[in-house]
Protein backbone atom coordinates (compact mmCIF):
# COMPACT_ATOMS: atom_id res chain seq x y z
CA UNK A 1 0.00 0.00 0.00
CA UNK A 2 1.36 3.43 -0.92
CA UNK A 3 1.85 6.19 1.63
CA UNK A 4 -0.98 8.22 0.06
CA UNK A 5 -3.40 5.29 0.24
CA UNK A 6 -2.51 4.60 3.88
CA UNK A 7 -2.91 8.28 4.75
CA UNK A 8 -6.30 8.31 3.02
CA UNK A 9 -7.40 5.22 4.95
CA UNK A 10 -6.30 6.73 8.27
CA UNK A 11 -8.19 9.92 7.46
CA UNK A 12 -11.28 7.87 6.59
CA UNK A 13 -11.05 6.04 9.90
CA UNK A 14 -10.78 9.30 11.84
CA UNK A 15 -13.87 10.54 10.00
CA UNK A 16 -15.58 7.25 10.81
CA UNK A 17 -14.88 7.76 14.53
CA UNK A 18 -15.90 11.42 14.37
CA UNK A 19 -19.40 10.44 13.19
CA UNK A 20 -20.17 9.33 16.74
CA UNK A 21 -20.42 11.34 19.95
CA UNK A 22 -17.61 9.20 21.31
CA UNK A 23 -15.24 6.60 19.95
CA UNK A 24 -16.50 3.01 19.98
CA UNK A 25 -16.40 1.75 23.56
CA UNK A 26 -13.87 -0.94 22.67
CA UNK A 27 -11.39 1.69 21.55
CA UNK A 28 -11.95 3.62 24.78
CA UNK A 29 -11.29 0.38 26.64
CA UNK A 30 -8.05 -0.07 24.67
CA UNK A 31 -6.96 3.45 25.62
CA UNK A 32 -7.55 2.58 29.29
CA UNK A 33 -5.40 -0.55 28.92
CA UNK A 34 -2.53 1.41 27.35
CA UNK A 35 -2.69 3.96 30.17
CA UNK A 36 -2.58 1.14 32.73
CA UNK A 37 0.49 -0.30 30.97
CA UNK A 38 2.22 3.10 31.03
CA UNK A 39 1.50 3.55 34.73
CA UNK A 40 3.05 0.20 35.64
CA UNK A 41 6.17 0.62 33.45
CA UNK A 42 9.26 -0.82 35.14
CA UNK A 43 7.30 -2.46 37.95
CA UNK A 44 7.25 -6.17 38.77
CA UNK A 45 3.74 -6.28 37.31
CA UNK A 46 5.00 -4.92 34.01
CA UNK A 47 7.92 -7.35 33.94
CA UNK A 48 5.54 -10.28 34.45
CA UNK A 49 3.13 -8.93 31.81
CA UNK A 50 5.93 -8.60 29.29
CA UNK A 51 7.26 -12.07 30.09
CA UNK A 52 3.81 -13.58 29.56
CA UNK A 53 3.42 -11.84 26.19
CA UNK A 54 6.90 -12.77 25.00
CA UNK A 55 6.33 -16.39 26.06
CA UNK A 56 3.04 -16.57 24.18
CA UNK A 57 4.60 -14.95 21.10
CA UNK A 58 7.00 -17.91 20.89
CA UNK A 59 4.07 -20.33 21.04
CA UNK A 60 4.94 -21.42 24.59
CA UNK A 61 2.70 -21.66 27.66
CA UNK A 62 3.29 -19.14 30.49
CA UNK A 63 2.45 -21.34 33.46
CA UNK A 64 3.31 -20.44 37.05
CA UNK A 65 6.43 -22.61 37.14
CA UNK A 66 7.85 -20.97 34.01
CA UNK A 67 7.16 -17.46 35.31
CA UNK A 68 8.71 -18.27 38.67
CA UNK A 69 11.79 -19.68 36.98
CA UNK A 70 12.32 -16.22 35.49
CA UNK A 71 11.58 -14.12 38.59
CA UNK A 72 11.75 -16.35 41.71
CA UNK A 73 8.88 -14.49 43.34
CA UNK A 74 7.16 -16.01 46.37
CA UNK A 75 4.01 -17.72 45.12
CA UNK A 76 1.69 -15.37 47.00
CA UNK A 77 3.38 -12.34 45.37
CA UNK A 78 3.13 -13.85 41.90
CA UNK A 79 -0.53 -14.75 42.38
CA UNK A 80 -1.23 -11.20 43.57
CA UNK A 81 0.50 -9.76 40.50
CA UNK A 82 -1.55 -12.00 38.21
CA UNK A 83 -4.76 -11.01 40.00
CA UNK A 84 -3.89 -7.33 39.53
CA UNK A 85 -3.14 -7.85 35.83
CA UNK A 86 -6.47 -9.63 35.45
CA UNK A 87 -8.27 -6.79 37.27
CA UNK A 88 -6.83 -4.38 34.67
CA UNK A 89 -8.04 -6.78 31.94
CA UNK A 90 -4.48 -7.24 30.69
CA UNK A 91 -4.62 -11.03 31.06
CA UNK A 92 -7.37 -13.63 31.30
CA UNK A 93 -7.16 -16.41 33.89
CA UNK A 94 -9.03 -19.56 34.77
CA UNK A 95 -8.12 -20.16 38.38
CA UNK A 96 -4.32 -20.04 38.46
CA UNK A 97 -4.04 -20.81 34.73
CA UNK A 98 -3.28 -17.97 32.30
CA UNK A 99 -5.38 -18.53 29.21
CA UNK A 100 -4.80 -15.25 27.36
CA UNK A 101 -2.88 -11.98 27.37
CA UNK A 102 -3.92 -9.48 24.71
CA UNK A 103 -3.39 -10.04 21.85
CA UNK A 104 -2.47 -13.71 22.37
CA UNK A 105 -4.47 -16.77 23.37
CA UNK A 106 -2.95 -20.00 24.66
CA UNK A 107 -6.06 -21.81 23.38
CA UNK A 108 -6.76 -22.43 19.71
CA UNK A 109 -8.83 -19.72 18.00
CA UNK A 110 -9.74 -18.72 14.44
CA UNK A 111 -6.77 -16.33 14.32
CA UNK A 112 -3.22 -17.63 13.89
CA UNK A 113 -0.25 -15.36 13.32
CA UNK A 114 3.08 -16.59 11.97
CA UNK A 115 5.95 -14.21 12.67
CA UNK A 116 8.96 -13.63 10.43
CA UNK A 117 11.14 -15.41 13.04
CA UNK A 118 9.15 -18.60 12.39
CA UNK A 119 7.21 -18.56 15.66
CA UNK A 120 3.43 -18.71 15.65
CA UNK A 121 0.63 -17.96 18.10
CA UNK A 122 -3.14 -17.84 18.32
CA UNK A 123 -4.81 -14.47 18.88
CA UNK A 124 -8.09 -13.47 20.48
CA UNK A 125 -9.70 -11.65 17.55
CA UNK A 126 -9.14 -10.05 14.15
CA UNK A 127 -7.89 -6.72 15.55
CA UNK A 128 -5.54 -8.51 17.93
CA UNK A 129 -4.08 -10.58 15.10
CA UNK A 130 -3.49 -7.42 13.06
CA UNK A 131 -1.88 -5.77 16.09
CA UNK A 132 0.86 -8.36 16.52
CA UNK A 133 3.30 -6.94 13.92
CA UNK A 134 3.11 -3.51 15.59
CA UNK A 135 3.73 -4.97 19.03
CA UNK A 136 6.65 -7.26 18.17
CA UNK A 137 8.00 -5.16 15.27
CA UNK A 138 8.08 -8.08 12.85
CA UNK A 139 6.43 -8.95 9.58
CA UNK A 140 3.76 -11.62 9.87
CA UNK A 141 1.17 -13.72 8.09
CA UNK A 142 -2.36 -13.84 9.52
CA UNK A 143 -4.50 -16.90 8.82
CA UNK A 144 -8.18 -16.91 9.68
CA UNK A 145 -11.67 -17.64 8.31
CA UNK A 146 -14.69 -15.67 7.18
CA UNK A 147 -17.03 -15.64 10.16
CA UNK A 148 -20.02 -16.16 7.85
CA UNK A 149 -18.99 -18.81 5.31
CA UNK A 150 -15.72 -20.14 6.80
CA UNK A 151 -13.72 -19.33 3.66
CA UNK A 152 -10.00 -19.32 4.55
CA UNK A 153 -8.44 -15.87 4.87
CA UNK A 154 -4.77 -14.96 4.64
CA UNK A 155 -3.05 -11.62 4.73
CA UNK A 156 0.58 -10.56 4.98
CA UNK A 157 1.84 -7.52 6.89
CA UNK A 158 5.35 -6.29 6.04
CA UNK A 159 6.80 -3.13 7.58
CA UNK A 160 3.36 -2.42 9.09
CA UNK A 161 1.61 -2.44 5.71
CA UNK A 162 -0.63 -5.07 4.15
CA UNK A 163 1.26 -6.40 1.14
CA UNK A 164 -1.10 -9.24 0.24
CA UNK A 165 -4.61 -10.28 1.21
CA UNK A 166 -6.86 -13.10 0.11
CA UNK A 167 -9.67 -12.58 -0.67
CA UNK A 168 -9.40 -8.99 -1.87
CA UNK A 169 -12.62 -7.69 -0.27
CA UNK A 170 -11.62 -8.51 3.32
CA UNK A 171 -13.33 -6.55 6.07
CA UNK A 172 -13.70 -6.58 9.86
CA UNK A 173 -16.65 -6.15 12.21
CA UNK A 174 -16.09 -3.99 15.31
CA UNK A 175 -18.96 -4.43 17.82
CA UNK A 176 -20.41 -1.56 19.83
CA UNK A 177 -20.67 -3.68 22.95
CA UNK A 178 -22.62 -2.31 25.90
CA UNK A 179 -20.24 -3.97 28.35
CA UNK A 180 -16.73 -2.61 28.63
CA UNK A 181 -16.04 -3.52 32.22
CA UNK A 182 -14.58 -6.95 32.80
CA UNK A 183 -12.97 -9.09 30.14
CA UNK A 184 -13.09 -7.82 26.58
CA UNK A 185 -11.82 -11.27 25.58
CA UNK A 186 -15.08 -12.80 26.75
CA UNK A 187 -17.51 -10.01 25.85
CA UNK A 188 -16.27 -8.55 22.58
CA UNK A 189 -13.49 -10.63 21.03
CA UNK A 190 -15.86 -13.39 19.85
CA UNK A 191 -17.53 -10.72 17.68
CA UNK A 192 -14.42 -8.97 16.27
CA UNK A 193 -14.15 -11.11 13.17
CA UNK A 194 -12.90 -11.14 9.61
CA UNK A 195 -15.34 -11.47 6.72
CA UNK A 196 -14.43 -12.39 3.18
CA UNK A 197 -16.65 -9.65 1.73
CA UNK A 198 -18.96 -6.78 2.65
CA UNK A 199 -21.86 -8.88 1.45
CA UNK A 200 -21.12 -11.65 3.95
CA UNK A 201 -20.62 -9.17 6.78
CA UNK A 202 -23.99 -7.55 6.03
CA UNK A 203 -25.70 -10.95 5.85
CA UNK A 204 -24.15 -11.93 9.18
CA UNK A 205 -25.30 -8.67 10.78
CA UNK A 206 -28.85 -9.18 9.51
CA UNK A 207 -28.93 -12.63 11.06
CA UNK A 208 -27.08 -11.82 14.30
CA UNK A 209 -28.66 -8.39 14.96
CA UNK A 210 -25.33 -7.25 16.42
CA UNK A 211 -24.71 -3.50 16.62
CA UNK A 212 -21.34 -2.33 15.44
CA UNK A 213 -19.18 -0.90 12.69
CA UNK A 214 -17.82 -2.01 9.33
CA UNK A 215 -14.07 -1.57 8.82
CA UNK A 216 -12.05 -2.21 5.73
CA UNK A 217 -9.06 -4.39 6.55
CA UNK A 218 -6.78 -1.36 6.13
CA UNK A 219 -8.87 0.63 8.60
CA UNK A 220 -8.75 -2.35 10.96
CA UNK A 221 -4.95 -2.34 10.62
CA UNK A 222 -4.93 1.33 11.65
CA UNK A 223 -7.02 0.50 14.74
CA UNK A 224 -4.63 -2.36 15.56
CA UNK A 225 -1.66 -0.02 15.19
CA UNK A 226 -3.31 2.46 17.57
CA UNK A 227 -3.95 -0.23 20.18
CA UNK A 228 -0.79 -2.33 20.06
CA UNK A 229 2.10 -0.12 18.94
CA UNK A 230 4.57 0.22 21.84
CA UNK A 231 2.60 -2.35 23.87
CA UNK A 232 5.91 -4.13 24.54
CA UNK A 233 8.14 -1.06 24.43
CA UNK A 234 10.62 -0.55 27.25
Amino acid sequence: MTGKKLEKSQSELRQFLDRFNQAPKLILSAIAKKEAVKEMAGSDKDKVRRFILETLSFGDQPDLDLINSAFSFPENKLLKILDELEAKDLIVKNGKEIIAAYPFSREATDYFVTLSNGCGAYCLCAIDALGVPFMVNQSCVVNSYCSYCRQPIELTVVENKITDQQPEDLCVFLPETKICAGSVAKVACPLINFFCSRDHLYKWRQESKEAGYFLTVTQALFVADFIFRDYLAN
